[in-house]
């Protein structure tokens, strides 16, 4: 897989198709707020009213815990942030209020466990994908959300072809990344998806 990945990352360009948590570069999908015929009331979506009550919810314990003024109420400051950005893109790719509490308490509930206990990464890691938590099928969750795939392009695919065709004959491909980012797994699986290849 590090190989696959990294031929991608050296090959392949992918548009901005990331909503970097900001639900309002999604041009042309339905806006979660709309105004009335008097143009005195905004009327909420009532699949937006739910997921923001989620993210309220799992939000309380934080809030309840930080201390006013304190270097934790800040942290969880941004953690609302997030998470409201987050209920926002989730609203705007069609998730469901269970989904979005699936991926943000699976997302909080590792964060607690990490903090009170961190996993130690070793030279070579090899996914975990249970029995308590398939990390790999939540990154992709995750990201998924966030993508907009029907204003996003990948340049290079042709490459992938000559690439299988080196590999099958038992040759070495080498390549080089200039730039990586954290959800470069996602985004190369879902690339890797939508050109008919295993990720």
């Amino acid at each position: 897989m590090v190989l696959l990945r990294q031929v991608l990352v050296a090959l392949l360009t992918f548009a901005p198709g990331v909503a970097a948590f900001n639900p309002s570069t999604r041009s042309g999908w339905a806006r979660p707020m709309t105004m009335s015929a008097t143009a005195e009331k905004t009327t909420i979506d009532p699949r937006l009213a739910e997921i923001r009550g989620a993210q309220q919810k799992l939000m309380a314990p934080l809030t309840k815990a930080a201390p006013a003024g304190s270097s934790q109420e800040r942290f969880v400051n941004i953690v609302g942030d997030f998470m409201a950005e987050y209920a926002e893109s989730a609203y705007t790719a069609g998730l469901s209020v269970d989904q979005y509490v699936g991926i943000i308490g699976g997302l909080l509930s590792n964060v607690g466990k990490n903090l009170k206990s961190p996993h130690k990464f070793e030279a070579f890691h090899q996914a975990i994908r249970g029995p308590d938590f398939d990390f790999y099928q939540f990154g992709n969750d995750f990201v998924d959300t966030l993508m907009i795939t029907e204003e996003s392009t990948t340049e290079g695919a042709d490459k992938l072809a000559k690439i299988d065709d080196l590999v099958a004959k038992g040759d070495n491909v080498i390549l080089l990344a200039n730039h990586q980012t954290e959800a470069d797994p996602q985004i190369l699986r879902l690339i890797l998806e939508n050109a008919g290849k295993d990720a």
